[in-house]
């Protein structure tokens, strides 16, 4: 073995790392009792890695090499294995993978006293690790998720949550008799009740044990959380005034420079506001820490819809990298996609697309063109297409992005897994539903092997799936996927938690879907209450929860509820994203919709005219969202008899949706559907039956011989045939239709009840 140094690979010590001191005893325990080879097993988040790489510090004596590789992968083991082989001198090439192994371990083994850290052995590699280790020589200590079998010659240490002692300890530090931090822990247990206490000590105390991996645990209990972050403001800001510079000795100090780092990324301004103030006054104005702290403020004001200030504060981080880092760092390329996601959130997709246009350049110059950030800079720009409905650029990018990440990461990684959700959503935007199916389900397979059946992140994959279903009028596997996912929420967080409210939205959807409006209404009111009171009234996500309501009223026919919910869901949105943006459009056709059912015409046309000037000028004049908002007004004109005005807005809706969305896609049917209906009322009956002649077969090959939208198409038929006095043939079509709606959507729903009194119309006509 050649002059090495005694350090290769090994991250920077992290003094903000609140160790664990009876694991790390435990680890020092184990390895002197005989065995080399050490698995810290444990949840993410637990802090594995920082209690290997504090055991690596503490111990570093006893060895004279540290070696440290990143294991995450086979492909990612195998490069890691490559680069050590030259730093302890191959001089030539091998090729085969297991030679280059066998070659770093023979060189090891003729070592003594050295140490093998072996980080984030998850999934397959928790098993193939084994095949990578030196059998004599030295110590091995490995990170991994997974469970170990019992015939492995290894000594398992878990990691688990802390008890209330050991978290009340680690908050106090080394001076438990300091008078200012027992004040600090003492505020926090005062303003909670018994459990309420226990659940915050948790929480931040596992949040602090892992600086590199912040955990959402304080957010879990809101409200009561943010009164733990009121409590603490007052003692930091008061701290920092008495220290203006950093006093590392200082334990106090320490532990509340620790607070802020986490609990700044946990969505609070003032502690936000105070990172970025501690990082100007400690490190300057224009280091990289401060770019760092300005993107956590801005992630802050993105989440809560506060584009125009995320967006000012992005490009103070972005012009900060530039200035320390060059324009061509990757961390500037990283700061580039920031800044581009937030140009996203306020319609400036053409800005954003070449943001991340320049970020991908970056990352392919310096990372490589098969380089998981290059894989990451691709996926973001893919989004930016996606939501410009480039669909042909999307995918290639997507494809390009996935084809990386399965050869870096390995088909079963989670990172593969996300790629794949946007090829199976990109699918179902472009009415590909059975491929969607695929992709959706082989998403939720890769879930449950990585994470297993229960974990929480596999409820966005079952209600990513269900939704699809749903689209299917496949209610009964919907129902079953997010009653899965609801009951995940409940075991990880509870009932009541803020990740519980997409699957009950969702579920309350297909409640809805089915003309259960009870079950929905009551699901749609506690995702509504839950998202009030933890994001507050004002939230985009509860102006979401208030349109849903709204539309269930709506169909209720309950039109004072909805309007009141519907006005205050455009007040929100005009609030946070300003009268030009598209998802205020959103909703304002929403409220324009209501008021023509009403027969309040006026209105309704003057907001789905301005929804459309809107998208217009946001998203282009060929935009499908642009055709959605013709549609809306032209059905206006069509309730007021304005028949030529509506044929024109009908033929421009369908013209941009044939050519962006092609012939056969669901959305192009309604189009064609919507001008039929025109036609009939024009009684244009030749070239109406034409249109829906068309259409049914779409609406049969992409959504389902039994899905409502067959069954309207249908409806339509009949309609059509009755205006003609062909009741034989009206009578047949409605007999499908009205099999469909009993079946799919109930006896209440309104076209169930619409089609029956066609019906009864047409038997008081033939008798």
């Amino acid at each position: 073995m050649t002059d090495i140094e005694k350090f290769y690979n090994v991250p920077a010590q992290n003094f903000c790392f609140i160790y664990r001191p009876e694991i790390l005893v435990n680890m020092a325990a184990s390895l002197a009792n005989g065995s080399t080879i050490l698995v810290l097993k444990g949840l993410g988040g637990m802090g594995k890695t920082q209690l290997m790489l504090q055991y690596c510090y503490m111990h570093s004596i006893e060895y004279e090499h540290v070696f440290w590789l990143e294991v995450s992968s086979w492909s990612i083991a195998v490069d890691a294995f490559r680069k050590l082989a030259v730093n302890l001198g191959l001089d030539k090439d091998i090729s085969k993978e297991e030679a280059v192994i066998d070659w770093v371990c023979t060189q090891l083994q003729r070592k003594p006293k050295w140490l093998l850290l072996l980080d984030n052995a998850d999934d397959v590699m928790a098993e193939k690790v084994f095949d990578l280790l030196p059998r004599v020589g030295g110590d091995i200590i490995f990170t991994t998720r997974e469970p170990i079998l019992a015939n492995r010659a290894a000594a398992v240490v878990c990691v688990d949550k802390m008890e209330d002692d050991e978290a009340i300890s680690l908050l106090l530090g080394d001076s438990p008799n300091d008078p200012a931090a027992r004040e600090i822990v003492k505020a926090v247990c005062d303003a909670m009740e018994s459990v309420q206490k226990q659940q915050c000590i948790h929480s931040i105390a596992t949040a602090l044990s892992n600086e590199t991996e912040p955990l959402d645990a304080l957010n879990s209990y809101d409200p009561h959380s943010r009164k733990i972050m009121d409590w603490y403001l007052p003692h930091i800001r008061h701290f920092v005034t008495l220290t203006p510079q950093p006093l590392a000795s200082t334990d106090l100090y320490t532990v509340l420079i620790r607070t802020v780092r986490v609990l700044q990324q946990c969505g609070v301004e003032d502690l936000a506001l105070l990172s970025v103030e501690i990082s100007e006054k400690t490190n300057g104005r224009e280091h990289p820490s401060t770019a760092t702290a300005l993107y956590h403020l801005a992630v802050l004001y993105e989440s809560s819809g506060r584009y125009n200030e995320a967006e000012s504060v992005q490009q103070q981080a972005l012009a900060i990298r530039k200035k320390t880092l060059g324009t061509n760092d990757p961390d500037t390329a990283t700061s580039m996609n920031h800044l581009a996601r937030v140009y996203e959130h306020q319609g400036k997709y053409d800005q954003a697309e070449l943001m991340h246009q320049q970020a991908l350049e970056i990352f392919e110059m310096t990372r490589g063109l098969e380089h998981v950030d290059t894989a990451t800079s691709l996926f973001s720009l893919a989004g930016v297409y996606y939501n410009k409905h480039q669909y042909n650029d999307s995918e290639r990018l997507h494809h390009r992005a996935l084809a990386i990440r399965e050869k870096v990461l390995g088909s079963n990684h989670r990172e593969t897994a996300v790629s794949l959700n946007s090829l199976a959503m990109l699918n179902k935007s472009r009415g590909k539903y059975n491929e969607a199916v695929i992709l959706y389900k082989q998403v939720l397979e890769i879930c449950e092997n990585v994470l297993g059946p229960e974990h929480p992140h596999i409820k966005t994959a079952l209600t990513n799936l269900a939704n699809l279903y749903d689209t299917l009028g496949r209610y009964s596997e919907a129902e079953a996927l997010l009653k899965w996912a609801l009951a995940i929420v409940e075991k990880t967080w509870g009932i009541d938690h803020l990740h519980a409210t997409t699957p009950l939205n969702a579920l309350a959807g297909v409640y809805r879907n089915q003309s259960k409006y009870n079950e929905a209404e009551l699901l749609q009111q506690q995702a509504l209450e839950i998202r009030e009171t933890v994001l507050g009234p004002e939230h985009w996500d509860t102006a979401v929860s208030l349109n849903s309501l709204a539309m269930l009223y709506r169909i209720q026919g309950k039109y004072d509820k909805s309007e009141r919910l519907y006005r205050r869901a455009l007040a929100i949105c005009e609030n946070l994203f300003g009268s030009e943006h598209p998802n205020t459009s959103t909703s304002l056709s929403n409220l324009g919709r209501l008021l023509g059912h009403q027969g309040i015409y006026d209105e309704a046309e003057r907001l789905h005219n301005r929804a459309l000037a809107i998208r217009e000028e946001a998203l282009g004049p060929d935009h499908p969202g642009v055709a959605t908002c013709l549609g809306n007004l032209a059905l206006v004109c069509d309730y007021q008899g304005r028949y030529s005005e509506a044929e024109t807005l009908q033929k421009h809706a369908l013209a941009i949706r044939e050519d962006k969305l092609g012939p056969n896609h669901l959305d192009t049917a309604m189009s064609m559907d919507n001008l039929a209906l025109v036609y009939i009322h024009q009684s244009r009956y030749n070239e109406a039956e034409t249109l829906l002649g068309q259409t049914l077969p779409i609406w049969k090959n992409g959504a389902g011989l039994d899905h409502p939208e067959t069954a309207a198409c249908l409806y339509k038929l009949a309609l059509l045939y009755s205006c003609q006095n062909k009741h034989t043939d009206a009578k047949i079509q409605l007999a499908q239709a009205l099999e469909i709606q009993k079946t799919k959507l109930g006896l209440e729903h309104p076209d169930t009840k619409t089609s029956l009194q066609l019906l009864e119309s047409i038997d008081d006509q033939i008798k």
